[in-house]
This record gives C-alpha cells, sequence and structure tokens, in this order.
C-alpha cells in the first residue's frame, strides 16, 4: 500500500532549471495567461500538486505518470503547464514495431565502428539493432576464406558498416572499375579505384604526393576507427583505404619505398574497445557520482557547491519504492568503455513500461558518438528485448526547449492530453497545438477537462485512510483512519477539502489503496 504526504498547492519559489526564471511572456488576452498578466512579468514555475512518497508501489507510480506526475527521488509532482515558465508534458514511446530514424541509425553505426559488445545484456540493448558484431565479423571471415580459396570473387555486398561505401559506389558509378586481380597483391582489402584520380595525379606530380601523406595523416587522426578503415596507404598519390577484410591475421604496415617528397603512412588496425553494460539497483556508487559531477560541470556548468553526494543521492538514487519489489523500482544501467564508466541512465522499471529519470556520461566522449542518444536507444531495446513492455517513458518534454527536442525525434512519440489524459501523436496532434501555445493544457478542445468533470467522491473519500501529522511532524493519531472517523468536525472538513483537491489530479483507483497525510497546515 502507497504512503504519500500531501503538500498541497505549493508554489516552487525555486530558480527553474530550463529557463533560469528570466523566461518572460507578454499580456495577451487570447491566452489564459496573457488574460492574468497585463504587463510583461517574470512567470513563476508552479506546480499544481505536490506529494512526498513515503512508500509507493510501482502500480501506483505508472498510475501517477499517466495523469502527468513525475518523481524526483521521494517527492512526486504536478506542473502547472497554465501558469508556468516552462510547460512540461509527459512524453512516451511505444514500442511495438518500433524503428529508429535514419540519423538515430548512423549514432547506431558510429558506436559500431567504436566498440564492440561483450556480455549478454550488452548485445540485447545494442546489437539487436541488426547492425555491427558477431554477424559483421563472420561476413568478414567468409569474405577472406574465399579468396584464400582462389575461386572468382564476386562484388562484394555492402554491409550497414560499409555505408560510406555504398554512398561512394554510388556517386561515382560512371568511373569506377574493379581492381584488376593482378593488383590485388599490391593493393589487397582495396574494392575500387577510379580514372580521375589516375588523371589528378599525373597533372599535378610534384604537389599531389605531399597532400596526399597529409590528408592520410589526418584522416587517420580524426577517425579512421570510427569509419571502419584499417590501414591507409599511400602510392603515387593516391590515398588507399582499406576496410580491413585482408586484415585479420597480422598487422599490416606500408612497405613502399619512400620517395624523397613523400613520407610513408605505417599504420596497423587496433582492436575495438569493449562495449559491456551492467544492470545495478540504484545505490550510491563513487565512480557513478563522480562521473555524475564532470557531467554536470561540463555540460549544464553546475557550481562545486551543488556538487554534494547528498544532493546526488536525493535527485537520483533515493526512491520511493520497497525491496519486496524484486522485479520493479529504480536501476542504474552502468555502461563500460574497456571497463571504464562512461554512461550511466536512471530508470524506473515498471509493470507496463520503463521509465527514464535521467542520463549522465563521460563529456570527453566523441561528440559525432551523440551519447545522450545512443543511451535512450539502447533504453528502448532494453525495455522491448529484456522487460518485454510495451512503452518507454522519457519524462517530459519543453516545447521551447532545443536540448529536448530529441525526445520527440523518436518515431510515434506521444504527449499525454491534460483534458481527457490520453496519449496524442506529437506529430499528429500536439505540434500544431504547441506551435501555437506552448502553455496549453491539452491538446483535445473538443474533451471536457478532467478537473471539471463532475466529482462524485464524497462517498469513496469518506473510506480513504487518513493519517493525521501534527506541524511538526509527529503522528497525530496511532495509527491510519478513515476519513468518515476523524474528529473533530471541523478537522474532518479541512483534510476532506484537501484530499478531494487531490482527488482531482490523480486517478481514482489510486485513492483506494493509499494512506493519505493530508497537508500539516490542514491538521494544525
Amino acid at each position: 500500500m502507497s504512503v504519500v504526504e500531501d503538500f498541497g498547492d505549493s508554489l516552487d519559489s525555486g530558480c527553474c532549471g530550463y529557463c533560469g526564471g528570466r523566461k518572460e511572456r507578454a499580456g495577451d488576452s487570447s491566452s489564459p495567461l496573457g488574460a492574468q498578466n497585463s504587463t510583461l512579468d517574470v512567470v513563476r514555475r508552479r506546480l499544481r500538486g505536490a506529494l512526498w512518497a513515503h512508500r509507493l508501489c510501482p502500480e501506483d507510480y505508472q498510475l501517477l505518470m499517466d495523469r502527468g506526475w513525475r518523481r524526483s527521488g521521494c517527492f512526486v509532482y504536478l506542473p502547472d503547464n497554465e501558469h508556468g515558465c516552462c510547460p512540461q508534458y509527459a512524453v512516451r514511446i511505444p514500442l511495438q514495431g518500433f524503428e529508429p530514424t535514419r540519423s538515430q541509425r548512423r549514432v547506431l553505426r558510429r558506436w559500431c565502428a567504436f566498440v564492440r559488445a561483450q556480455g549478454e545484456l550488452a548485445t540485447q540493448c545494442f546489437l539487436s539493432y541488426g547492425f555491427e558484431g558477431t554477424q559483421s565479423l563472420d561476413q568478414r571471415s567468409r569474405a577472406s576464406s574465399i579468396r584464400s580459396s582462389g575461386r572468382e570473387q564476386e562484388p562484394a555486398e555492402a554491409t550497414p558498416t560499409d555505408a560510406r561505401l555504398e554512398v561512394l559506389r554510388t556517386q561515382l558509378e560512371p568511373s569506377l572499375r574493379r581492381v584488376p586481380r593482378k593488383s590485388q597483391a599490391v593493393s589487397r582489402g582495396a574494392h575500387f579505384t577510379t580514372a580521375l584520380a589516375w588523371k589528378l595525379a599525373h597533372e599535378h606530380k610534384t604537389s599531389v604526393t605531399e597532400e596526399a601523406n597529409q590528408l592520410a595523416a589526418l584522416l587517420w587522426r580524426r577517425g579512421a576507427e570510427q569509419l571502419g578503415i584499417a590501414r591507409i596507404d599511400v602510392n603515387h598519390g593516391h590515398v588507399n583505404l582499406y576496410d580491413g577484410m585482408e586484415l585479420g591475421r597480422e598487422p599490416m604496415e606500408n612497405t613502399r619505398r619512400p620517395g624523397p617528397s613523400s613520407h610513408p603512412v605505417v599504420v596497423s588496425k587496433q582492436p575495438k574497445a569493449i562495449l559491456r553494460m551492467e544492470l545495478l539497483r540504484a545505490e550510491y556508487r563513487e565512480n557513478a557520482f563522480c562521473l555524475y559531477c564532470k557531467y554536470q560541470r561540463r555540460i549544464h556548468g553546475d557550481a562545486e557547491s551543488e556538487l554534494r553526494p547528498e544532493r546526488y543521492s536525493r535527485f537520483l538514487v533515493d526512491h520511493p519504492f520497497r525491496s519486496e519489489c524484486a522485479s520493479y523500482g529504480a536501476f542504474h544501467l552502468q555502461m563500460y568503455i574497456d571497463d571504464e564508466l562512461v554512461i550511466v541512465s536512471v530508470l524506473d522499471i515498471l509493470p507496463g513500461c520503463l521509465s527514464s529519470k535521467y542520463c549522465f556520461y563521460d563529456p570527453d566522449l566523441p561528440p559525432r558518438l551523440s551519447a545522450g542518444i545512443f543511451a535512450a536507444l539502447c533504453e528502448t531495446q532494453f525495455a522491448r528485448q529484456v522487460l518485454h513492455v510495451p512503452y518507454y517513458y522519457l519524462g517530459f518534454y519543453i516545447h521551447s526547449c532545443r536540448k529536448m527536442q530529441y525526445k520527440i525525434s523518436f518515431r510515434g512519440s506521444q504527449l499525454l492530453c491534460g483534458h481527457c489524459f490520453h496519449w496524442k501523436s506529437f506529430d499528429d496532434v500536439a505540434r500544431r497545438v504547441l506551435d501555437q501555445d506552448e502553455h496549453c493544457v491539452g491538446f483535445c478542445t473538443e474533451s471536457t477537462p478532467y478537473a471539471d468533470q463532475p466529482l462524485n467522491l464524497k462517498p469513496r473519500l469518506e473510506t480513504v485512510l487518513v493519517w493525521l501529522l501534527d506541524a511538526c511532524g509527529c503522528s497525530a493519531a496511532l495509527a491510519p483512519q478513515a476519513l468518515a472517523t476523524v474528529e473533530p468536525r471541523a478537522l474532518r472538513e479541512r483534510v476532506y477539502a484537501a484530499l478531494r483537491s487531490l482527488a482531482s489530479m490523480v486517478p481514482s483507483e489510486l485513492l483506494e489503496h493509499m494512506v493519505y497525510l493530508p497537508p500539516r497546515s490542514a491538521v494544525a
């Protein structure tokens, strides 16, 4: 049974973490907020509801999320999108038939070129997208055995890892030809050459070779491994890129004799880094805290005074779920590259969904790897392949926040309507409404707002278990009691008013199996 303490209709006087409290909105009679403000005023972030969850069943938390609530540690809150400075809308992704977008697949390909997965969890979360891994390595092994058998080669079929080669094949088709078999001893691993390169090299003999060496060195430094390049060779002004299909047995070196105006490029294929993942119960761990501090300093500019273990624990470790919920609750999905912690995803595993609470990563990772996007993609596969749940929740979406645009970049993303509390497609419904008014409450103008529906709740509310605390937080009653038995009557009426206000914001099912601690102001 869940035990929640009501803070009432509280105003958050703290600085908004998104706009810094600087966001202003002009008076506009066409908007609900503008009608109340005739001049430019700073709009403070305001909460419609706030609870402290002393104990919260995973099923109850999922019910609350489907009414727009969200937790931070044990604090559970509902934003006021009509009056708040940065309206926040719950967002989720349906996982049935989920497919990554083109840009998301590009991120996955970059990781495939950078790491190889190790362990069952990493395989399920990463390689299950069908990019690189054992299959690709097997294909390369088979290609090598065909060459060693001396049989005629068929044109190599491009794999997802060879996407850039496929682009070159398409763009340069008129001038491409197969490398003659007699030259394979010199250029093994190269797939194509072009007559245009020969012509350019002939016309610029004196300058091309030196520039080619510089280009080869730059390519090798700036991402040869990520592009899947195993060796770079400079020959008479040509920069030959080898994809490693022939380089599995021993390191390869450029053995050509250096000319007076050239410098040999000597490279060898380095093994890919190992990506490993583990799922752990939410607990304080020093390595995760250090990574969190590094991330907050570099990405969000947090001051040292804000980076304390107790604040980190309240935010990302503490939770209201109890240990008897063996399969559900708060977890940390930790990702390692060569045994160094680089990404931590803070997750809530619930009966019908996976909820992503926060993610932080090593800011020293190459920006092109898009670590945050990669983590979200791994979380979607974790939800599908491991948990077998139908939805992936990404917290709140703020339409004016550029950093949150990735949340609605997922195909099929949905926002929660504040009128009917049904999930609506962002692309088909919500985008058009939010473009017109960022502070709209809901997207279904034809439906009756949930809070305005008639509430014949008094008989039901009188059976809710109430636990009275005094102003100091001490128990004013020995045990929870039904609201109908609270005495004196004036106290019962104050508690009833507070509970009725909460009942307009939470699902009715929650009222039937919770212990309610009213605001201390109502008890005093």
